[in-house]
């Protein structure tokens, strides 16, 4: 009895912790449940939230694309701007700044240029301030989105207070931005203002330019008239100058004077030119057999420089130059280009000029040779390329050395060609400096010809007989060094017709 009575005890004992024990799983089941279900709740809210939060997130990201692309920055466009746009939802504030932005750019798009208006930046310079804002405004946008993720990434589990401070964060950029739309209006009813204002002052200066324009169109036909009448004055006195170069042709062909007297011995000659035909001293001429026509295109058989002027129509001269089997005789003419009997030639120099051609310029020379024998040299182009003096319809003569080439320079080629074309507007003769030379009876080199049994018969040209050669002023040069008792030649009255008595 006792063994089944403590057996009974045992047994019940049993029962007893059994149901302990299932009242105690049962209640801990319970509560394990509890907590599931309230964990579960739980996680639902969070997921709930963060998919409140994640919307929001999206929206202010979609917001900050479309300030991005309102002001230029970071490359986004309008295709970008709608695909962060989140689906099935639109934002009042993006589509109020797209509407604004899409009239502003259709408004200010002429004022840009060529390439339109993709976004503030682009805009006139007054509207740089607004930008500037703007790209602040972005920028701050930005680090504040950035803010905002890594907020969101790092404090999952702080659902509350992330929202918060995303909600006063969007409160603030929602602040900022109506404060910056309110600015941008207020600027760009300046700017409007300010256009128009421009526009009143670009009617009025429309009309000033207006008057003025139609006072120049009335001046340039005056001063058309007048150019026309210049042009045709000018033809005129070009016509003239022709005309009168045409005519005094001849005087320029014809011989300057003759020998009267020469003085082998001496190496002297005596010309019918002096005090009053205006001739100086140490002028230079050419000396022509006097049958010779056409003196400035034929060969001269001498050369003769004056060294003192004897009387009013008498000079004494030295033999510079001549021809052993041609000799000076009296009565040849002479001829000179710079200079003719009451009259002084003018002269115009141009190009390099090397008349003995040793590449050494010979210009000084030459200007010299034309001033000692009375010319006058009224222009003249400098071997660096300087120009002093002009043509005028008084040069006669342009005289042409060597044609400067690529070498000498651009200035100098283009004043040389300068000169030729004034050639024509004042009716200048061209001349090449050898023939000048020539003409003035300058011979850099001389063949000699040899006398005796060596000379040649075709050597010596023959002469016609002389006309009498005028007398001199005064009679035969009495006192001359080299002439002693008077000469026994004839000497007869000039002619009446001599040119040059």
């Amino acid at each position: 009895m006792a063994a089944a009575s403590r057996e009974s005890q045992g047994l019940q004992i049993a029962v007893i912790i059994f149901a302990v024990l299932t009242i105690i799983l049962a209640v801990t089941t319970y509560i394990f449940y509890a907590q599931s279900e309230t964990a579960r709740k739980d996680m639902e809210s969070a997921q709930a939230a963060t998919a409140a939060k994640e919307k929001e997130r999206a929206t202010l990201h979609y917001q900050n694309q479309a300030l991005k692309f309102v002001i230029g920055y970071g490359g986004v466009d309008r295709p970008s701007v709608m695909a962060a746009k989140p689906a099935g939802a639109d934002d009042p504030i993006v589509t109020e700044v797209l509407r604004k932005f899409d009239t502003d750019m259709a408004m200010y798009a002429q004022q840009v240029g060529e390439q339109g208006a993709s976004n503030y930046v682009v805009l006139p310079t007054f509207l740089l301030g607004i930008i500037t804002n703007k790209q602040f405004l972005s920028v701050d946008a930005s680090e504040e989105t950035k803010r905002v993720q890594s907020k969101s990434a790092q404090d999952l589990t702080a659902e509350q207070g992330r929202t918060k401070v995303a909600e006063d964060a969007q409160a603030k950029a929602h602040t900022d931005l109506t404060a910056q739309i309110d600015t941008y209006n207020k600027d760009r009813d300046a700017a409007v203002k300010e256009k128009e204002r421009v526009a009143a002052q670009l009617v009025a200066k429309d009309a000033v330019l207006k008057k003025e324009r139609e006072d120049s169109q009335k001046s340039i036909a005056t001063l058309s008239g007048q150019l026309n009448q210049l042009q045709q004055l000018a033809e005129t006195m070009k016509k003239k100058v022709i005309d009168f170069n045409n005519a005094t042709v001849n005087r320029f062909e014809a011989p300057d004077g003759r020998v009267t007297l020469v003085n082998q011995a001496q190496r002297l000659v005596w010309i019918n030119l002096g005090q009053k035909d205006g001739l100086q001293r140490q002028a230079t001429f050419s000396v022509f057999d006097h049958d010779e026509n056409g003196v400035a295109q034929a060969e001269p058989k001498a050369r003769l420089e004056v060294v003192r002027i004897v009387g009013d129509h008498l000079a004494e001269c030295r033999i510079l130059e001549d021809k052993a089997a041609d000799p000076i005789l009296q009565n040849d003419v002479i001829f000179t280009p710079a200079w003719s009997p009451g009259l002084k030639v003018h002269f115009a120099l141009v190009g390099f000029m090397d008349i003995d051609r040793d590449s050494v310029s010979d210009r000084e020379m030459i200007r010299n040779v034309i001033q000692m024998s009375g010319g006058v040299i009224d222009a003249e182009l400098q071997d660096d390329g300087t120009r002093t003096g002009n043509l005028t319809v008084n040069t006669r003569y342009l005289v042409l050395g060597e044609k400067p080439n690529e070498r000498s320079g651009t200035r100098m080629l283009q004043e040389y060609n300068f000169m030729l074309g004034e050639v024509n507007k004042f009716g200048t003769e061209t001349i090449n400096v050898q023939k000048l030379m020539a003409m003035m009876g300058y011979k850099p080199e001389e063949r000699k010809v040899e006398l005796g049994t060596n000379a040649a018969k075709n050597e010596f040209k023959k002469r016609t007989p002389a006309a009498a050669a005028p007398a001199p002023v005064g009679g035969a040069p009495a006192g001359v060094p080299g002439f002693g008792p008077p000469m026994p030649m004839p000497m007869p009255a000039a002619p009446a017709d001599d040119p040059f008595k």
